[in-house]
């Protein structure tokens, strides 16, 4: 099982340290004022992008297997193209009727352009979910990895090339349009005429609404802190502030490697052995975070990671560390992530990351008002402590043995916030 866990692990690895890998090297060619826009761009494509997929990743992850001729993968892809098509509708609404900007983003090109690359994604984050629930490593591998290295090359060299925030978008798109045309087959093949069901569609929409608002509920509180900063604080500083979160958050794709293998086995399994599964989930990705945090304060006590940034204070680093402690409360919620979504309770598990992210935006707004990037870094602390004790404490999830271990690893990791 390890050996599998390795396999799906390195692929998931690999995307999302590229994926990152092009956050950290943005700083290198991008002023930080560039950079604060860059990243304000980013958050937007985030938010695009849970609200397109609605849940259909997940369908097709877990139900491929059960139903005949790949009927949820195709419904979910054309859900994407519905899904695109209403929010370009909604975009030229808003012209007609004399709104030039959204979030202060021009509609046109730059948000237009902005939820293109949002559907680009999901394509083929629906691709690979497809790949995984039947088990293809190397279709897998394949999709991933040739999509995100198209982007990493794409967009560092054209950033390089021309170092304004705009580049960014074109270079995305492009790559996500160079993805979608090599992988022409797939999508054509799928997109191809196929009848449902009413009661499939009914089945399908029942399972994958409830993720509209947790996907919404849970990207918000990633990303939320950036739309306040753009608006509470200068350019500069967001750039910084989105410089730590971009080492510190990095520690996320070692705890969604290990689930790239184990989530599949935890959706299919019965309770017992769902149990074990959940379990050892829990102890892998801890495992990894602290081996993460460890390396991370080595990089930082010995100058490493100073010596290729030029301009940003030793507070940057320092903050980095603390959002990655932070962190480390997600291996609690993604556990009881799976363990709802086993169960079909997704609209339990939206109840959980809604009314999170509720207390999030509040709690965030007065936190940056006051204290400005400061009070985002305790946010992002309070936030995901708050995510994982709800979840945890949820009546269709953990016992209250599990709750009396969260709350010793909570000590723990607000000792370190506070030390570091």
């Amino acid at each position: 099982m390890l050996k599998r866990i390795l396999k799906y692990s390195l692929v998931e690895a690999t995307y999302k340290g590229v994926n990152k890998l092009i956050l950290l090297i943005l700083p290198l060619f991008l002023t930080g004022s560039y950079f604060g826009i860059v990243s304000y761009y980013i958050s937007i494509e985030v938010l695009f992008s849970v609200i397109l997929i609605a849940g259909f990743d997940k369908l097709t992850l877990k139900f491929s297997s059960t139903f005949g001729d790949n009927k949820p993968l195709k419904y979910s892809l054309r859900s994407q193209a519905v899904t695109y098509i209403i929010g370009t509708l909604l975009l030229l609404t808003c012209l007609l009727f004399g709104i030039q900007q959204i979030m202060a983003v021009p509609i046109i090109p730059e948000l237009w352009m902005v939820l293109t690359c949002a559907l680009l994604s999901n394509l083929i984050i629906i691709q690979s979910s497809f790949y995984r629930s039947i088990n293809d490593v190397a279709r897998y591998f394949k999709v991933r990895i040739l999509f995100i290295g198209l982007k990493g090359i794409l967009i560092i060299t054209a950033v390089s090339i021309w170092p304004l925030p705009q580049t960014y978008i074109y270079a995305n798109l492009i790559s996500g349009l160079a993805s979608v045309v090599l992988f022409k087959g797939f999508y054509t093949g799928n997109f191809a005429k196929t009848v449902f069901r009413s009661a499939q569609s009914k089945f399908f929409l029942r399972f994958s609404l409830p993720f509209i608002f947790h996907t919404i509920a849970t990207q918000l509180m990633a990303v939320l802190d950036r739309f306040l900063l753009f608006h509470f604080t200068d350019t500069k500083s967001l750039g910084s502030y989105s410089l730590s979160y971009a080492i510190g958050s990095s520690i996320v794709f070692c705890f969604i490697g290990v689930s790239s293998y184990m989530e599949p086995m935890i959706y299919k399994e019965t309770s017992t052995k769902r149990e074990y599964f959940l379990n050892l989930y829990l102890k892998y990705s801890l495992g990894i975070g602290v081996l993460g945090l460890l390396g991370l304060f080595a990089l930082i006590k010995f100058n490493v990671i100073s010596r290729f940034y030029h301009g940003y204070s030793h507070d940057t680093w320092n903050n980095a560390l603390r959002i990655l402690i932070s962190h480390m409360f997600l291996p609690f919620y993604f556990m009881a992530n799976y363990n709802l979504t086993s169960k079909g309770k997704t609209m339990s598990l939206a109840s959980v990351t809604i009314t999170s992210s509720i207390i999030m935006a509040v709690m965030t707004y007065f936190f940056i008002l006051f204290w400005k990037v400061e009070g985002a870094v305790w946010a992002v602390f309070l936030t995901y402590f708050i995510l994982g004790l709800l979840a945890l404490s949820h009546k269709y999830n953990r016992s209250a043995r599990d709750l009396g271990k969260y709350a010793a690893f909570t000590a723990v990791n607000l000792i370190l916030f506070l030390v570091v």
